[in-house]
């Protein structure tokens, strides 16, 4: 087969055509994507296999593979996509994509395209979302000096201004503190949906100098305390987790949402902006960039700043390449502004904080300091862009 012409079929195949083709029922499309059932695998809840018509690919987030129209069709109808199969079934399949749009490749048989009917496949029935009364947070808003990450939050050395930005922040987020015997101290960190109903509440552990207990029983969920107590009926209700913030997206509706990885960091970042400006959500996790996660976010055409921590940059920004939605963007600030001294897994609320040391310096003056940098235009200037940090020649 010609070049050209192998060039001319790739240029023509679309992901989409190539789903339909085999029987995918792609469903009504979202965000300009369609979430069928995975064709790869077992699947009976839409939301994690993903089709961009945008990128021309297939992305399963559930395993992490992706798949283009090659690709597919290769698994589709072969079976596989490894070495052996590609190398046996590639012209193929580059025969029948050309046979499936018209394109005349050479004078041997042009395949029989067959369209495939819809395969219905049973998705499992939605269940009502578990929601929690929003009074019970009223519940936990106490106690604050028998929470060891609360106490290390007021114990950071931040200016007048920053400090009542954090203390704001704290009410904003409804953080709280659990009093039960088993999970007496440990920070909650509420999930309320942007209509502000309350999903769920991760509880963690902390210790004084500010980390997580990482070792033990040290994290929980409140749906989970209430299954093994027996007052949630899992049958009758599901349990579905969204970003910590999220209710905060209607509330500052012109705000640039920045996502980071962690709920603490949400919550120090706050202290250092003006959230009519820029709020910030915590994914919870390094895996959880999902679209279906982020969709309240796209369908309100917000603008999203991604801020993964140092060792998760690479997988969050393929995240986004995947995710493909115009208004998203992943910041490089924490990969610019680290030091060896912060750690391999820091974040931006790690580089805070060393920088908020040294209170008898200005802010210029120990950004200079920090960076090591004469002119701190040059080393601070996307810093001070990115968190609105304030310049002034006052001592701290």
């Amino acid at each position: 087969m010609e070049k050209i012409t192998e060039d001319r079929i790739k240029s023509a195949a679309r992901i989409v055509d190539v789903m339909r083709h085999y029987g995918v029922d792609l469903g009504q499309m979202s965000c300009g994507n369609y979430y069928p059932l995975s064709p790869f695998r077992e699947d009976r809840h839409r939301g994690s296999f993903v089709v961009s018509e945008i990128r021309n690919i297939a992305t399963d987030f559930a395993t992490g593979e992706s798949w283009g129209p090659i690709d597919a069709m290769l698994v589709l109808e072969y079976g596989s996509r490894d070495k052996a199969t590609v190398k046996e079934h590639y012209e193929d399949v580059l025969r029948l994509l050309a046979a499936m749009y018209g394109i005349i490749v050479d004078d041997k048989p042009v395949p029989k395209v067959v369209q495939r009917p819809i395969i219905q496949k049973e998705e499992l029935k939605e269940r009502p979302q578990m929601v929690w009364p929003f009074e019970v947070t009223a519940l936990y808003l106490r106690n604050f000096k028998e929470n060891p990450l609360i106490q290390y939050l007021a114990s950071l050395p931040l200016a007048i201004e920053d400090r009542e930005r954090m203390v704001k922040a704290l009410q904003e987020y409804r953080v709280g503190t659990s009093m039960t015997e088993k999970q007496k101290g440990w920070t909650v960190f509420w999930q309320i949906a942007p209509d502000g109903k309350i999903w769920d509440a991760k509880l963690m552990k902390y210790q004084p100098d500010g980390h997580r207990v990482k070792e033990g029983y040290a994290n929980d969920w409140l749906s989970s305390m209430a299954r093994k107590a027996g007052t949630l009926d899992t049958e009758k209700y599901q349990t579905k987790k969204c970003y910590f913030g999220m209710h905060l997206i209607d509330r500052y509706p012109n705000a640039e949402v920045c996502i980071v990885e962690s709920e603490k960091t949400a919550i120090i970042c706050s202290a250092f902006v003006d959230m009519d400006k820029r709020i910030f959500l915590a994914s919870g996790g390094l895996s959880y960039l999902t679209p279906m996660r982020m969709q309240p976010l796209i369908l309100r055409n917000r603008y999203i700043t991604l801020i993964p921590d140092k060792d998760g940059h690479d997988k969050w920004k393929k995240q986004a390449e995947l995710i493909a939605y115009p208004r998203l963007t992943v910041s490089e600030i924490v990969q610019k502004h680290w030091i060896k001294a912060d750690g391999p897994k820091a974040d931006i609320g790690d580089i805070l904080i060393r920088m908020s040391h040294g209170i008898e310096e200005t802010t210029v003056e120990r950004a200079a300091r920090l960076l090591g940098v004469e002119n701190v235009d040059e080393g601070f200037a996307e810093l001070i862009e990115m968190l609105d940090l304030r310049i002034d020649d006052e001592p701290r």
